[in-house]
Order: C-alpha cells, then structure tokens, then sequence
C-alpha cells in the first residue's frame, strides 16, 4: 500500500498472492475447511506404513501432482495394453492417500489450487466475487504455471479477459516443458 499510494491507488486495491494462497482464500472465502495443510511425505509414510526413501518419494510426489493438477492426466500405460504392476501399486497408493486426507479432513497443497478450481466452478456467486476481486489480473513467472494454475488465471478473467500474463521461457523450472 505504502509503494503504490504515490500512484493513487487506493490502499487494499492490489492484491499479491501465489497460486496456493490464492486458493486457499478462495476456499476458506467458500467454507471449506483449510486449516489441515497435510505433508504429502507423512501421509504416506502412514498409508504405506513404511518411510518412503528419497528416490521413490520423488516419482510419487511428482506422479500424484501431475494427476491431481494436469485434468488431460492418465494413468501411464505400457504400448497401450494397460497399466503394468507398477501402475497399478502406484494407483493403489494414490487412492488410499487421497482416502486418507478425506478421513482427515486435510488437504495437500495441490488440492488448494485444484479444490479452488473446482469451487468456484459450482459456486456462481463465489466466482462473481473472486472475478472481481481479481479484476485486472497480473500473473509474473508464468513460465512455471501448471495447467491447473493457468486454468484458475483464465477463469478468473474470464469474461473480460483482462489478464495480463508475464514469463521468460530461458527461466523456466521445468525441464520436460
């Protein structure tokens, strides 16, 4: 407020979030309980009942966010012919964390952007809100968004549109993009 109030803007007018923040105060905004923010590593360490070494903790940790935030994401499959043992331990695991945080009540931090998503497409008069509150929307280093958060940025600025987005793909996180 302090930087922007030589400009004339009206303190409290801008608001500066990372998607999962953002999320939150969408779901908080709909009644959704926010406050048990789960540790992915934990929750399987109980639902496998072992601890899961670094390596395998990794393919996990990447293979539930890429299902829970990419909505094009599938199982992987060997040539076609299905899912192989692998796949199919992997999926098993998925389910019983995702079982495990709905017996808890918790959300991971992907659900906070996922969750927000799906909300505020049920909710019209949530979403009415959220637009305009989001109305200009700047979004910086979009050059690491995931489908998930470009999806919620789109959504926010629809219908007007009036979104500005701001990346440097020579920076980008990702490697496989």
């Amino acid at each position: 407020d302090d930087a922007l109030r030589p400009l004339g803007v009206e303190p409290g007018s801008v608001r500066v979030r990372t998607f999962h923040a953002l999320g939150r105060e969408i779901l908080r905004d709909a009644g959704v309980a926010v406050d048990r923010l789960a540790d992915r590593e934990h929750v399987l360490e109980v639902v496998l009942g072992r601890a899961v070494p670094p390596d395998e903790m990794r393919r996990l940790d990447d293979l539930f966010s890429r299902l829970k935030l990419d909505p094009r994401a599938a199982w992987p499959t060997q040539n076609g012919a299905g899912p192989d043992i692998q796949d199919r331990a992997d999926q098993a695991t998925f389910e019983a964390y995702e079982r495990r945080l709905a017996r808890d009540g918790a959300l991971d931090f992907d659900d906070l952007v996922r969750r927000a998503l799906s909300t505020l497409r049920e909710d019209v008069s949530l979403l009415a809100r959220w637009r305009a509150r989001c109305r200009p929307l700047l979004v910086d280093e979009v050059q690491d968004l995931d489908r998930s958060q470009l999806e919620l940025a789109l959504f926010l600025a629809a219908p007007g549109n009036d979104l500005f987005l701001v990346g440097d793909d020579d920076q980008t996180i990702y490697a496989w993009r």
